[in-house]
């Protein structure tokens, strides 16, 4: 199933049954194949659905008024980078691909439908949701102290100890050389 990566990742740390996951399971409604750069979700949209990185690596990011693009987040499979835009309707960033990516969306009405009758399926969003917000924080403070060069290693070392090294592999064995790539070009 296209959402299993996220599935096992909130699993760790809730008590998901095999009834909440089959309803996380049913409501995506579809899964597109994005190439690096591919801008998913644009600043000033309207949100009617989120997404789940399934694989590749996309990132937040928005534009100063000077016209300089501040990346503020990295997004990887499992990962859910827009959630709050069920909350949030208009969207006040970007988020894009940095590598080839697979993306699976899932509509705000159907996921606020298996929320309200899931309280589980609820809380694990809710953490998964509180987990970005820390990684968001390091990433700010590393901004602020050290070269941007270091910055990324610094919110790497974040992502692995917020989840426990047997998911690692997974996560790290599509898109890497390409992310290194593709995250040199647009730092540069």
């Amino acid at each position: 199933m296209p959402i299993d990566m996220m599935i096992r990742k909130v699993r760790l740390h809730t008590g998901l049954t095999e009834e909440d996951t089959a309803a996380l399971r049913s409501i995506v409604s579809s899964v597109r194949d994005l190439g690096a750069g591919t801008s998913i979700m644009q600043e000033g949209e309207i949100s009617r659905h989120c997404c789940v990185m399934l694989s590749g690596f996309s990132y937040r990011a928005k534009v100063s008024d000077g016209g300089k693009r501040q990346i503020l987040s990295f997004h990887i499979a499992g990962d859910m980078p827009d959630l709050h835009g069920m909350f949030l309707k208009r969207m006040d960033h970007d988020l894009t691909t940095l590598t080839q990516a697979r993306v699976g969306f899932i509509d705000h009405r159907a996921l606020r439908q298996v929320i309200s009758l899931r309280p589980a399926v609820a809380e694990a969003l809710w953490r998964e949701t509180l987990i970005d917000a820390v990684l968001f924080r390091e990433w700010i403070v590393s901004l602020g102290t050290v070269p941007l060069q270091r910055a990324w290693p610094i919110w790497w070392r974040s992502c692995v100890s917020a989840w426990p090294r047997s998911t690692w592999s997974l996560r790290t064995s599509s898109g890497f050389p390409s992310l290194r790539q593709n995250l040199r070009k647009r730092l540069d």
